[in-house]
């Protein structure tokens, strides 16, 4: 970037559901960053106390930002789960814009994530190698500190991408062996004859029940769409996210992985 030019954050979709204390946290960050080019989604309740909690949720984000317009809110009214929400609110976000970053609400940036992200989207937008740019990274070790890499799996604790790319995104699929032997046909030197079988009977399972809809996520489809036209997420040195939703009412996240 030219010396003295004011990097111009791309935009931002918020991704938020039943949990007012986290949107609070990511929100005052959003404020506190001075980011203002954002669009909010949120699926619908499931129950009473969803109901109560969304509405808490859409009365702050009406508070923090009154002139927001109605073109950037996604507002569901009866809940489609996260595999059907999540996905469909990215899609939404990719018809309006042509690059931009997305932030689940219990993923809480630090300083340097919308720069970093930013100048990802900005200098990698060519490369049509790379699917996603992921900034969270919580196997940070001093082997990878410090070097970004291409890794076949993508972190979604606060990314970004590309229209072009997302475009590419297919939540229902039923070719997942086809896909997963086309990746390993690409990218499997070093692996030996066992963990080949074991990587494939793994990901046969998951990607069967996820292409048929019976796994409520939305990143298997995501994960195989880069493995089915060969591309890869751009996994930044260090971890620029901390992830605060491992409570009881998270949709996945009950208790964090280690």
């Amino acid at each position: 970037m030219p010396e003295g030019q004011v990097l111009q954050i791309a935009p931002i979709l918020v991704i938020f559901f039943n949990r007012p204390n986290n949107l609070e946290q990511l929100l005052a960050v959003l404020e506190r960053e001075s980011v203002k080019d954002l669009y909010f989604a949120c699926d619908g309740p499931r129950n009473k106390a969803d109901e109560t909690a969304i509405k808490a949720c859409w009365d702050m984000v009406s508070e923090k930002y009154p002139n927001v317009s109605s073109d950037r809110l996604m507002s569901r009214p009866e809940n489609l789960g996260c595999r059907v929400a999540v996905s469909d609110a990215i899609t939404w976000f990719f018809s309006k814009v042509e690059r931009g970053i997305i932030l689940e609400d219990d993923c809480i940036p630090n300083h340097e994530f919308f720069r970093v992200l930013t100048e990802g989207l900005e200098n990698y937008s060519r490369n049509n190698l790379i699917f996603s740019i992921s900034a969270s990274n919580p196997f940070v070790t001093s082997k990878n500190k410090g070097h970004s890499y291409l890794s076949i799996y993508p972190q979604i604790w606060g990314w970004a991408t590309w229209s072009n790319r997302w475009s590419l995104y297919l939540r229902d699929f039923a070719d997942g062996r086809e896909v997963i032997s086309a990746m390993l046909h690409r990218n499997s030197r070093g692996m030996n004859a066992l963990e080949r079988w074991k990587f494939r009977s793994i990901w046969n399972r998951i990607l069967r029940l996820s292409g048929r809809g019976l796994i409520d996520t939305w990143d298997y489809s995501m994960l195989a769409s880069m493995w089915r036209h060969g591309k890869f997420s751009l996994q930044l040195s260090g971890n620029y996210v901390k992830n605060i939703g491992f409570e009881a009412n998270a949709t996945h996240t009950k208790r964090k992985p280690f």
